[in-house]
């Protein structure tokens, strides 16, 4: 046991598990109370709950409290349901996954939730079971994608409280949850003349960047943490994406290694990007678009252009088939069209325009 910055603190195993924390005392009196609290769920087999304490999902102060009120019996779901919401969702954040990028994700979700004022700031994680879910989904303002993820979030923090993501209480709260349909996923009106009549309201010394957003696919979380490869002319990139997880490295074709030249490495940030986007987007008409439209495009582009939707699928790093697919039907409403209107003016299919030809991402395509 030792004492630091003003606090107790316990430094003990337990069949493997270590318990390495502050126990909340103020005294040394309440300080070895709760270590014998520790002793006493070992000695009466409250195993789950030591475990539960080393993985910071309970505090010691949390089950002494329920023990001293008899709340305590050998479920850790006896504590934890009477935790209050948004701190144990603050206590769970910095572990809920090992990539950076899937915390700050959790952390945003988590955050959306909050800011809807929905759930009441004195809420326990018991109250989840009792919230209107569906008053809430038919008012959350940013979209049905967003709703899923902030879903997936909550979720995955009901799993790690509970231990098990087939715990009653869990999928009980996660059955009020409306799912809601994304349909075929957004494909953007960007041709490539519109991307560079938009490109011309940003400023110059970042155009190369989104050049080469929309030459290679990556997202901007991905872009700015990209390198080059020279002697490969290569983009090299890590991904964090569940599914598109791990190193890649990018072909660069020669038109565009030059803008890679200049884009890499990107001082810019994520939300930076967006907004510079976003601004010139705007001033040329199209406040539609959106930065991570040009992802979109580039597959859309790909799949107009000829490529196979295998090909085209490997390009977006897409785990499914059923991902790129999208692309793959707008480009056939198109044909569905062309071949309408010859048939509803007289032409023959045959005289229908022919598809485009491949594009070249250069200037004045």
């Amino acid at each position: 046991m030792s004492r630091g910055a003003g606090r107790y603190k316990v430094d003990r195993w337990f069949d493997g598990v270590r318990i390495n924390r502050t126990s909340g005392a103020v005294t040394a009196e309440e300080h070895r109370k709760r270590n014998d609290f520790l002793t006493w769920l070992h000695d009466t087999g409250r195993l789950e709950i030591l475990r539960a304490i080393a993985a910071n999902t309970l505090s010691i102060a949390q089950a002494y409290a329920a023990h001293c009120a008899g709340k305590l019996t050998f479920a850790v779901s006896d504590v934890v349901l009477d935790r209050g919401l948004w701190e144990a969702v603050d206590a769970w954040l910095p572990g809920s996954a090992k990539a950076d990028g899937t915390r700050d994700h959790y952390t945003r979700m988590m955050r959306a939730l909050r800011c809807t004022g929905a759930l009441a700031e004195n809420l326990t994680v018991r109250g989840l079971e009792l919230v209107d879910w569906q008053a809430l989904y038919n008012r959350w303002p940013t979209g049905p994608v967003m709703w899923n993820r902030m879903r997936g979030a909550l979720s995955r923090f009901l799993t790690m409280m509970m231990g098990d993501k087939y715990d009653p209480f869990r999928r009980a709260v996660m059955a009020k949850l409306p799912r809601a349909d994304e349909g075929e996923g957004r494909v953007p009106d960007l041709t490539p003349a519109r991307f560079w009549e938009i490109l011309a309201h940003v400023p110059e010394p970042m155009q190369p960047i989104y050049v080469l957003m929309v030459g290679t696919g990556v997202e901007p979380g991905v872009m700015t943490s990209a390198t080059l490869a020279p002697e490969r002319q290569a983009l090299v990139i890590e991904g964090h994406k569940k599914g598109r997880e791990g190193v890649t490295v990018i072909p660069i074709a020669p038109e565009l290694w030059s803008y890679a030249q200049l884009a890499v490495p990107c001082s810019f940030t994520p939300g930076y990007l967006y907004r510079r986007w976003k601004a010139a987007a705007v001033k040329a008409g199209a406040k539609d678009l959106r930065l991570y439209d040009l992802r979109h495009a580039f597959g859309q582009w790909l799949v107009n252009a000829g490529v196979p939707q295998s090909v085209v699928q490997v390009g977006m790093r897409h785990k499914t088939a059923a991902m790129t697919a999208r692309y793959v039907k707008q480009r056939d409403r198109g044909v569905n069209a062309s071949v309408m209107a010859a048939v509803l003016f007289g032409q023959s299919p045959a005289e229908s325009p022919a598809p485009p030809r491949p594009l070249k991402l250069a200037k004045g395509a």
